[in-house]
């Protein structure tokens, strides 16, 4: 029960703060249109990088070297991981500054930068900081933590944008503030778990710690800049109004896919037992995994095509309707980037997370060289077309790295399933179409339409009987030894934070 208790935590924490984030972004859309939602988009990417090269990395190697270590050994890990953090938070600032006075910055105040880069830095601090709670199964107060100082972040802001009328500068003066906060009040919860911090180790210690943290520091950092490249390549030649256009665009599939990483997160523990020790219905369990996954994928990318539409200029106002014919681009991107949901949780399960890493780089340099070559040529439907090139040639690699543990025929054909829900919904609505209905009505078909042709065509488990989502009987033996192997590193995985909080 305490996982599901320590996964409830984060999942609520997480999805409150992310509905309240998205209500900022609309408001900053609604009030400073294209250019300022632009202008937040890209201070937010860099201030999230510079968090990241000052700070992440420690938690994740931190939670799982703490929870493993004996009583004894937990002071001194502890000291190295605390006197390790000051080195890395001086590297963070110094490249924030040398970026700062490169002349690369186009579109954002410095001031912007800034703010969001200390509010960053306190959220990645805090969450070393959190490290002996999240270690000891106590997920509650980081979980509650968060939200609290993001929820007063985000508050604030709405009001001062909507009610004021402030600049973004002055919007967000509550984020480096909730920094802070986060920052102060996970030293608190650090003292009561493990003591106060020291600054103290020897140099040896301070080298393991740092080399310890490197390689998932590493993984956030190339996610993120993945992630963010095409949002900053469009900065640089487009501009701000069209970086805008662009990440309102971004922000819908990014929201709508929550869902997916979420319920990636809470099917986490219970797939890493049916795999080590391996389980006859572990292949079962991949499978309705996959399934499920990519028909969520494909609500979303049917919901981003024809929902979305009638819905974008009420929503974000009318200097966003050049943002609706890309919707159809990145419908394609939601689907591209669901099929990544499944096979990188597959792949962390299966402790294949190197090869991850190494498809997420090739991923990373091919979207930066067809941004590269497409954003000058066709503009924003050019870093769209790269995104999604990029995101299929990555799904293919991990793919293939699964098929030492997963029949390909298994994920071909729930991808051929996906194929054809789609093409029945797409029948739909050509119906609709032939019969005259308005583009409201062609929203409702597709919405109640694809879930039908998902079940028709298989991709919806059986609720009752599933080893993943039902109740499927484990002998005494693997009880045992999930309990006393494995439980514990799944636990901790299942509650990791993803990458970073969202816009």
């Amino acid at each position: 029960m305490r996982v599901f208790r320590n996964a409830f935590w984060l999942t609520t924490g997480r999805t409150l703060a992310d509905v309240a984030s998205f209500a900022l972004f609309t408001a900053i859309s609604r009030t400073l249109g294209p250019a300022g939602t632009g202008e937040y988009s890209y201070a937010f990417a860099i201030g999230n990088l510079a968090g990241i090269i000052g700070s992440s990395g420690f938690d994740e190697y931190g939670i799982r070297e703490y929870a493993c270590a004996s009583l004894s050994e937990r002071p001194r890990l502890w000291r190295n991981l605390t006197s390790a953090q000051p080195p890395r938070l001086a590297f963070g600032a110094l490249c924030l500054v040398l970026f700062l006075l490169s002349g690369f910055n186009h579109i954002a105040h410095a001031s912007v930068i800034i703010e969001f880069s200390i509010y960053f830095t306190g959220w990645y601090v805090a969450r070393l900081l959190f490290i002996p709670a999240m270690a000891l199964e106590s997920m509650a107060a980081p979980a509650l933590t968060e939200l609290g100082c993001r929820l007063f972040a985000i508050a604030l802001a709405v009001c001062l944008v909507l009610a004021a009328r402030s600049s973004l500068p002055a919007a967000i003066a509550g984020f480096p503030i909730a920094g802070f906060a986060i920052a102060y009040l996970a030293l608190r919860n650090a003292r009561r778990h493990a003591g106060r911090p020291q600054f103290n180790a020897p140099r040896t210690g301070v080298a393991t710690a740092l080399r310890g943290a490197a390689p998932f520091a590493a993984s956030d950092l190339l996610y993120q800049f993945y992630s963010r490249t095409d949002l900053l390549l469009i900065a640089f030649w487009l501009g701000a109004a069209q970086t805008g256009i662009y990440a309102s665009a971004v922000k819908f599939i990014e929201v709508g896919l929550l869902p997916l990483v979420l319920l990636g997160t809470a099917s986490y523990p219970v797939i890493g037992r049916l795999a080590f020790p391996r389980s006859a219905h572990f292949e079962r369990a991949a499978r309705e995994f996959v399934s499920t996954i990519f028909a969520l994928s494909g609500w979303v990318a049917v919901g981003v095509a024809w929902v979305l539409p009638p819905f974008m200029v009420p929503l974000l106002g009318r200097r966003f309707e050049p943002a609706i014919p890309l919707l159809a681009w990145f419908a394609v991107l939601a689907l591209t980037k669901g099929v990544d949901a499944a096979f990188s949780r597959l792949l962390f399960t299966l402790r294949e997370q190197t090869w991850y890493v190494r498809m997420l780089a090739l991923s990373t340099v091919l979207i930066v060289v067809l941004n590269c070559a497409l954003i000058p040529l066709l503009g924003l439907r050019g870093a769209a077309i790269a995104a999604i090139a990029s995101s299929l040639v990555g799904n293919i690699g991990c793919a293939y790295g699964l098929r030492r543990h997963v029949r390909l025929r298994i994920l071909v054909t729930a991808a051929i399933r996906l194929v054809l829900a789609l093409a029945g919904t797409g029948g739909a609505l050509l119906a609709a179409d032939a019969l005259g209905a308005g583009s409201w009505i062609r929203a409702l078909v597709a919405l109640v339409v694809f879930p039908v042709a998902a079940f028709g065509a298989g991709l919806l488990p059986s609720w009752r009987h599933s080893p993943l989502f039902g109740r499927v009987q484990e002998d005494p033996l693997r009880m045992a030894y999930r309990d006393s192997q494995t439980s514990r590193e799944l636990v901790h995985r299942a509650a990791r934070h993803e990458h970073s909080p969202e816009q």
